[in-house]
């Protein structure tokens, strides 16, 4: 293998699998203008996605309403088109929301582009952006990562003396931002939405020592170093909104989040067993092995590989995919689209295999992060889920790969 592979399958309507048409795919075919190229991170939003190559360009696709490509208009791409406002700017991560995308820079700076309705873009007004901008109010610290959820955003950054603080802006309807403010007075054509249009912190994470967040829907999570995890935002089941970040009283430590729209993954450093948080997002998370971690739980089918370590996990709007051990792909949930790529848009409740055509997925781990040996070639299988499609990435290794969870 030479560069990474790329494999998208699902919803493609608006180009956003990169294939060069806008047809659904219901089984995963090889991302051609990205395979052999230097990709090292693929985020998936509403109907849009974004690559970041080792060079540090940035290059984005899909549905470009309201500016979200970054590319100047709203026009839509099906083919991956690079950023070239960013060009010159080293891009070491990003994050794709409904409309709107975000982009960290190497040297710790944050651009915004796309719908600014709900002040999502951190830039102090409510404007759409068809060109990233430079969040201005986050420039005194160093951002280390982000994640978009529907209609917000949230910065994980690092002061001087390497402290950890989550900044948050855009909707807090349902509490998403963590940050406690005044619901505004609805008034005759209006929205009933609680806004920050500029970066606030999150005041009761400011001391936890945090080294990885997630954004969906209308709910966001925050892990920290000790592997405790924190949720706020919606809650599901008749469960009330939580405007203040709650630890996750689960008695195991979380290596790796990933938030869907009404649901969330995550995979417990332990014994490295997959979890999912159910549609009770507040008071419940289930094991795949069944281990029930609280006293209230959506009973969830055994998966038939217990004992298998899952490595990488992502949440789609409404669809779920894990990395195991062995180099399998298991998906699972909606499918009307075809974002299973198992060839069917039926439903699945149990995780399913995903077969990449003829090819397979390569087997036997070389470290913890999804990397396995194919033929003496290290292979790290990363997954990532949008609204309705997924994207697969493969990318070759060296022999010293870490044991970095992919939090992305």
């Amino acid at each position: 293998m030479r560069g990474s592979e790329v494999w998208s399958w699902g919803a493609g309507t608006h180009g956003q699998l990169a294939s060069g048409s806008d047809c659904d795919a219901f089984t995963p075919h090889l991302v051609c203008a990205l395979s052999g190229k230097d990709v090292v991170q693929i985020a998936c939003g509403g109907a849009h996605a974004v690559a970041v190559l080792g060079n540090g360009e940035a290059m984005t696709w899909g549905r470009g309403l309201s500016g979200a490509l970054g590319h100047g208009n709203e026009s839509s791409w099906n083919l991956p088109n690079p950023v070239k406002s960013l060009q010159g700017i080293k891009i070491s991560s990003a994050a794709a929301g409904w409309n709107h995308t975000a982009f960290v820079t190497e040297s710790g700076g944050l651009y915004t582009c796309g719908d600014g309705t709900f002040g999502q873009l951190g830039l102090g007004d409510t404007k759409t952006r068809f060109l990233p901008c430079l969040v201005e109010h986050l420039t005194s610290f160093f951002v280390t990562m982000v994640a978009c959820g529907m209609r917000h955003t949230l910065a994980l950054v690092q002061g001087p003396s390497e402290e950890t603080a989550v900044y948050a802006f855009g909707s807090n309807r349902r509490g998403q931002l963590g940050i406690e403010i005044p619901q505004q007075p609805q008034t005759q054509g209006t929205k009933n939405v609680a806004c920050i249009l500029k970066p606030q912190s999150i005041t009761t994470l400011n001391s936890k020592k945090l080294v990885a967040i997630s954004a969906n829907g209308d709910h966001s999570a925050a892990l920290t170093v000790t592997g405790q995890l924190y949720l706020w935002g919606r809650g599901f089941c008749n469960n009330r909104d939580m405007s203040i970040p709650c630890a996750a009283a689960l008695g195991v430590e979380i290596c790796q989040v990933s938030l869907g729209w009404s649901h969330g993954l995550a995979i417990s450093g332990a014994s490295l067993s997959l979890s999912h948080l159910c549609k009770c997002l507040h008071s419940s998370m289930f094991l795949l092995s069944q281990e029930v971690f609280s006293e209230r739980f959506l009973c969830l089918p055994k998966v038939g590989k217990l004992g298998m370590r899952a490595l990488v996990v992502a949440a789609g709007s409404e669809h779920s995919a894990a990395v195991f051990e062995n180099g399998e792909v298991m998906v699972w949930g909606w499918a009307e689209h075809g974002q299973l790529g198992l060839s069917t848009t039926e439903n699945q409740n149990i995780p399913q295999r995903v077969v990449l055509e003829s090819k397979g997925i390569p087997s036997d781990p070389c470290s913890m992060v999804g990397s396995q040996t194919n033929d003496g070639i290290n292979i790290q299988t990363l997954i990532q889920c949008g609204s309705g499609f997924t994207f697969l990435l493969q990318i070759p290794c060296s022999s010293e790969c870490t044991n970095s969870s992919n939090q992305g």
